[in-house]
C-alpha cells in the first residue's frame, strides 16, 4: 500500500466513527465477526485479514490502530502531559515534536489555538497518517517531515519548545542531545522522557523481548553510561536505556539547566511504573563584550 493510500483510508476512519471503533475492537484482541458493512473497507484497506477466530489485523493495521488510539487519549487529555504542560507552549510558539508518530501531540496542543508545530517521524505510514488526520482536523498551522533525530533537517535555533518523547531508546543518544541542543533557541524549553533500566529489565523477565534486543539494549545502555558510547543492532537502529543523572550532565554541558524532573522510585518492577521525565531550559547566552546576558 503506497502512502497514499494510507492518507485515503486514515481520512475515511476519522470520518466514520463506527469504522474507526471496528479497528480498535480488532486492536483489543476482540476478534468476534464485525458486520460485513464494517469489515469490507477494513479488508480492502489491508488493514486486517480473515483469522481462524474471524478477523486479524495486519500489520499496517496494528500500526494504524495504535496511532489512532494515541489520538484519541491526546484529544481526551487535551494533549496535557503533566510536562508538556509546563512547556507553556503559547499561540506564537514554535513547537518541534521528535518522533512525532502521526502527530497525536501537535494536533491535540494546536486544536483549540492554532500554533506553529513540525513533528519529525522516519516512519512514512505515520507521517502519511498524520497528513489525514491535519487535513480532517484542518490545522494548516502544524505539518510534518521525514528524518533522523541524530540529524535533524532544520536550522541552528528554529524551535523554542521540543518535545522528544520516548525517543531516545531508539536513537544513538549523545548525537540526538547536542541535535537538539543545536535546534533549539536560546531560553527554550526542552521535554525529554527517558526510558529506564527498569523498564528493559522488567520485559526480560517476562520474557518479552524481540530478537535478543532486550539484552542488546540492557548492555548498550551500560556503554553509555559508563563510557558514553553505543553500538547499533542494524544500520539505522539502536536501543538503550538512559538516567537521569547521566542526561543532567550531558545536558548542562550543552548549555541547559534542569529545571524539573520527574523520576517514579515506586514500583519499579510494576506494570504502573512511570518512565523518568526531563524539562530543561537553554540557558541565554552571555555577551563577551560586557558580560551581559543577551535576551
Amino acid at each position: 500500500m503506497n502512502h497514499l493510500d494510507v492518507r485515503t483510508i486514515g481520512r475515511q476512519l476519522l470520518r466514520e466513527p463506527p469504522l474507526r471503533a471496528a479497528l480498535e475492537q480488532l486492536a483489543n484482541g476482540n476478534l468476534q465477526d464485525l458486520s460485513e458493512t464494517l469489515a469490507e473497507p477494513l479488508l480492502a484497506g489491508q488493514l486486517c485479514e480473515p483469522d481462524d477466530n474471524g478477523l486479524r489485523l495486519t500489520r499496517l493495521g496494528r500500526g494504524i490502530a495504535y496511532h489512532l488510539s494515541e489520538l484519541r487519549i491526546q484529544l481526551e487529555n487535551g494533549g496535557a502531559d503533566t510536562y508538556v504542560s509546563q512547556l507553556d507552549i503559547r499561540h506564537d510558539s514554535k513547537v518541534l515534536d521528535i518522533g512525532c508518530g502521526a502527530g497525536q501531540s501537535l494536533v491535540a496542543l494546536s486544536r483549540e489555538q492554532p500554533r506553529l508545530g513540525v513533528g519529525l517521524e522516519f516512519d512514512p505510514v505515520a507521517l502519511a497518517l498524520f497528513a489525514a488526520i491535519r487535513d480532517v482536523e484542518q490545522l494548516p498551522g502544524v505539518d510534518a517531515v521525514r528524518g533522523n533525530a541524530e540529524t535533524l533537517p532544520f536550522a541552528d535555533s528554529s524551535f523554542d519548545r521540543i518535545i522528544c518523547r520516548s525517543v531516545l531508546m531508539h536513537v544513538r543518544v549523545l548525537p540526538t542531545l547536542a541535535e537538539i541542543a543545536r535546534v533549539c533557541a536560546d531560553g527554550g524549553l526542552v521535554y525529554l522522557h527517558l526510558t529506564d533500566f527498569w523498564f528493559y529489565l522488567r520485559k526480560l523477565l517476562r520474557a518479552r523481548w524481540e530478537r535478543g534486543g532486550v539484552p542488546f539494549a540492557l548492555v548498550n545502555g551500560l556503554l553509555l553510561q559508563s563510557f558514553s558510547r553505543q553500538i547499533r543492532m542494524r544500520a539505522t537502529r539502536t536501543m538503550s536505556y538512559q538516567t537521569v543523572g547521566s542526561i543532567s550532565r550531558r545536558l548542562d554541558g550543552l548549555g541547559f539547566d534542569v529545571i524539573a524532573v520527574e523520576q517514579d522510585r515506586r514500583q519499579l518492577m510494576g506494570p504502573r511504573h512511570r518512565q523518568p521525565k526531563i524539562l530543561a531550559r537553554k540557558r541565554l547566552l552571555q555577551n563577551p563584550a560586557d558580560g551581559e546576558t543577551k535576551a
